[in-house]
């Protein structure tokens, strides 16, 4: 389990250095993926259970079966749109 865990950890921090490196002259393409990326992490953090792995995992296997991407899809669009 602390396998996972570490794993989970290095996700999230490599998530934050890469929004964090972003540069205001990126490409659209970085832009919307990262406001794509950016609002299914607002939407997944809602349902997310960190108690234990199992919570972890069903946690995770529930939001990818039920989410709905139509609002980052959105998002990530109305970007390209404002630029």
């Amino acid at each position: 389990m602390q396998t996972q865990l570490s794993a989970l950890e290095l996700i999230a921090q490599q998530y934050e250095s890469f929004s964090m490196d972003s540069k205001p002259d990126a490409p659209v393409q970085v832009e919307m993926l990262e406001k794509f990326l950016d609002s299914c992490f607002e939407n997944f953090s809602k349902t997310f259970d960190d108690k234990d792995y199992q919570s972890v995992t069903r946690s995770f296997l529930q939001w990818v079966e039920t989410t709905n991407l139509q609002k980052p899809a959105q998002d990530m669009i109305d970007v390209a749109k404002n630029k």
